[in-house]
């Protein structure tokens, strides 16, 4: 019996591990296979720049964050701590994401003297701004109350122990609600007035939530650890604070 168990273990981490191999091995020919979205930028270029947009949003997400719940005198952490934000909080929390991937590339690209964004970025900030908010608001809920949120029917904070099939559900759900919500709609304002489905929809929205999604589903799968205790939770958190900036970007701008 053990060593069935055993076995299944370890099958369950190779899949995982193959998953993970697969689909970032995917996310990066895409870049290779589709037309460049800045012509004058080569392909090292491009991941270079995605690489260094995604880690220097990804550090000022977990910077503000961190501020904004030090002046609210908040206490949620990366999630290990039982509570989530939840209405204005977790508008503010939308803020520190989406505030960073609209003005880092701007500065990145002023500094670099690379032309990274399109003319209409600006006029599409507002609405990642505001769909933004939206997400957090439908992820997170505007109060137990009143509507609490998908995270919290799907995989409640104060449960411990939560399953690997509730944690790669939510994921999902993260996947699709973010990136439907912020690349997908910024995608078609820049691209105006010639939005196309396989680079629109396909190349710079599906592929970069699949990223994402492969990269947690391999840490779930890989350590079970981040759905029990608190600080595996807040690993998890913090992770997935890195990887939701990186892959936004990758979609967004490059």
């Amino acid at each position: 019996m053990t060593e069935s168990l055993a076995a299944v273990s370890w099958l369950t981490k190779a899949g995982g591990a193959l998953v993970g191999v697969c689909s970032v091995g995917s996310f990066v020919l895409s870049f290779s296979g589709r037309a460049p979205d800045i012509p004058s930028l080569s392909l090292s270029q491009q991941l270079n720049a995605a690489l260094h947009l995604g880690i220097l949003a990804a550090t000022a997400h977990g910077v503000l964050w961190s501020v904004a719940e030090l002046i609210a005198k908040w206490r949620f952490g990366a999630g290990g701590r039982g509570r989530l934000p939840q209405g204005p909080s977790a508008v503010v929390l939308s803020l520190t994401l989406t505030l960073p991937i609209i003005t880092v590339p701007a500065l990145y690209g002023s500094l670099m003297r690379l032309p990274i964004l399109r003319p209409s970025h600006w006029s599409a900030a507002p609405f990642v701004l505001l769909l933004g908010a939206v997400a957090h608001l439908v992820m997170y809920g505007t109060g137990q109350k009143s509507f609490a949120g998908l995270r919290h029917r799907i995989m409640p904070p104060t449960k411990r122990r939560a399953t690997p099939r509730q944690a790669l559900v939510t994921e999902s759900i993260y996947a699709i609600v973010y990136f439907g919500s912020i690349v997908l709609p910024y995608r078609i304002i820049v691209e105006a007035p010639t939005p196309t489905l396989a680079s629109t929809l396909l190349a710079r929205t599906v592929l970069p939530a699949l990223g994402f999604f492969a990269a947690m589903a391999v840490l779930i799968l890989l350590r079970p650890a981040t759905l029990k205790d608190r600080p595996g939770i807040e690993m998890r958190g913090v992770l997935s604070g890195i990887f939701l900036p990186c892959f936004l970007c990758a979609g967004m701008f490059v």
